[in-house]
């Protein structure tokens, strides 16, 4: 990844950085891990994009710390949970950091070219987490849209939460599933149940759907009664 990102995310190019690495913060040592890319990515003057995942591949890493006797994993989902948040944290403020360098050099907009700064794609169906994400950005006064801050949801699910940040103005993407159904159905079977986010967002969006479903109704008898009248 490194040596494609210093061509495809070269900070002298005239176009945004392409290259995204995926950041799994279940795994011990995912925070050192970006802390390194960070480093290395700004020595060699190019931007670090990445994706920032919970993970979803816990049987996988039980199968191999019982081969090779090496624990890869957090303790438990409070301890990724934390990690998520403290990295998002962190790169937040790294992000302020680098704006206010380029601010007392006189430039005005952080972009590719100019700046050091990491880009993060906060992708999760955590409210916790994206709330956290937001007070931040408020208490450092980030602006909404800035261009090295995305937030992401699977189509199809947390689709209140996406709908909701693209009306405030933040970038927000949607994972588009591709390929054959015997491929994509195991994929997505995997997040659903090694990662409770997805599901606990499904039963607050199916809540909220039954809401507005009662509110339609309430509304439509409230108008016929008007009528009657």
């Amino acid at each position: 990844f490194r040596e494609l990102a210093k061509v495809f995310n070269y900070r002298g190019n005239d176009y945004p950085a392409m290259l995204f690495n995926t950041y799994q913060s279940y795994l011990i040592r995912t925070e050192m891990a970006l802390q390194e890319d960070i480093q290395y990515a700004e020595d060699n003057n190019f931007v670090l994009a990445f994706k920032l995942v919970r993970g979803a591949y816990i049987n996988s890493e039980i199968k191999r710390t019982e081969i090779t006797n090496i624990r890869t994993l957090q303790n438990n989902k409070q301890e990724t949970d934390y990690i998520y948040d403290k990295i998002v944290s962190n790169t937040l403020h790294h992000i302020h950091k680098c704006e206010m360098n380029n601010f007392q050099r006189g430039i005005t907009e952080l972009d590719d070219q100019t700046s050091a700064a990491p880009i993060i794609m906060i992708a999760t169906h955590n409210k916790k987490s994206i709330l956290h994400a937001i007070d931040i950005m408020e208490r450092l006064e980030i602006a909404k849209d800035h261009s090295h801050i995305h937030f992401a949801q699977i189509l199809g699910m947390s689709d209140n939460i996406t709908f909701g940040l693209g009306l405030a103005r933040y970038n927000v993407a949607k994972l588009v599933l591709f390929g054959d159904l015997e491929n994509i159905i195991p994929w997505f079977l995997r997040r659903l149940d090694e990662n409770n986010d997805p599901l606990s967002a499904m039963q607050e969006e199916r809540k909220l759907i039954w809401d507005e479903m009662v509110r339609r109704v309430k509304h439509v008898f409230r108008m016929n009664s008007r009528f009657e009248v």
